[in-house]
């Protein structure tokens, strides 16, 4: 497939010809059913940007580098406060206890550190706790040691025993927009034997082992961030001949910035930048890539795109 990258501009106001039909016509009824489909109004997050708090690295077991952005942002709820004792204490027991760390894992995304590609994740945490685990060294650990848990079981990847915190470097990349959904975190927090932590090299930071694979996390996430399929939908207008619509529904999209297009003849590859979103499908119709435009309107969410269709 011959494609052509397209660069969004933004329209901030309604763009009523291209998003709205006129009233009681076919098209309208077949809108709205796409609009009801979208679940527009029921989407149960909120969007924040998370601040930077530490980046610790690691490696999997084939030596690639995997660098994890520990952030933060007032989103997220803060765990019950224990003191340090407190927190050793259950570290030292066996037993089931109440005490977990709610966080939010992102995406993971490639970013090139010395001329070389590394995975990267932000894990985002309370910010009065990340304040907490930066003044106490045993928090920071145990911080560390969940996350790396919850990164491992998530995206079903074995990491080596290495854990590194950065000295001089906060973030590795730029920190991604979360999406944080609204719910009763306390009635989904997982329970199970806290992971036992060694101790602190003195020198470059953390070094914390691989936790027991049957030990059960002690994290509550509270994002499931997961690249899926947009809504969406190809048409034409009874009024426009010869252009062939597409729109696109991106709820998660904060930027024009963060959506790419690579338009074929008769394929169409959606993306966004963030992670959230990819689409990569086949129309019916053979259309001029040359003479396609595309808008992303912040205020409906929607991405419409049109494409003069080859007689």
């Amino acid at each position: 497939m011959s494609k052509k990258s397209v660069f969004l501009e933004v329209d901030t106001s309604i763009r009523d010809k291209n998003l709205l039909i006129a009233k009681n016509t076919e098209e309208e009824e077949e809108f709205n059913k796409f609009l009801n489909s979208t679940g527009i109004g029921q989407l149960p997050s909120i969007t924040v940007k998370p601040t930077p708090g530490f980046c610790v690295k690691s490696h999997e077991k084939n030596g690639k580098k995997v660098f994890i952005n520990f952030c933060q942002t007032d989103k997220i709820p803060a765990p019950k406060d224990i003191t340090e004792s407190e927190l050793v204490e259950l570290l030292d027991t066996d037993e089931i206890c109440d005490f977990r760390v709610p966080m939010s894992i992102g995406a993971v995304r490639v970013e090139e550190n010395k001329d070389q590609d590394v995975n990267v994740c932000d894990i985002a945490v309370n910010s009065e706790f990340m304040k907490k685990c930066n003044e106490i060294q045993s928090f920071k650990e145990f911080l560390i040691a969940v996350a790396f848990e919850g990164y491992q079981s998530k995206f079903d990847v074995d990491l080596q025993s290495d854990r590194i915190v950065l000295k001089n470097k906060k973030v590795m990349g730029t920190l991604q927009v979360h999406h944080i959904q609204q719910r009763d975190v306390d009635q989904k927090m997982n329970a199970g034997k806290l992971p036992k932590l060694d101790e602190i090299g003195p020198d470059s930071g953390a070094r914390i082992p691989d936790n027991e694979k049957d030990s059960k996390m002690k994290i509550q996430v509270i994002e499931e961030t997961t690249t899926t399929e947009p809504k969406h939908r190809f048409f034409k207008k009874k009024n426009v001949k010869g252009i062939l619509f597409g729109e696109f529904y991106m709820p998660y999209v904060t930027s024009a910035k963060d959506i790419k297009l690579d338009i074929g003849e008769d394929r169409l590859i959606v993306e966004a930048t963030n992670g959230k979103y990819f689409l990569d499908t086949f129309h019916e119709y053979k259309v001029n890539r040359e003479g396609a435009t595309s808008d992303y309107n912040l205020a409906t969410k929607f991405l419409t795109i049109s494409m003069p269709i080859i007689a």
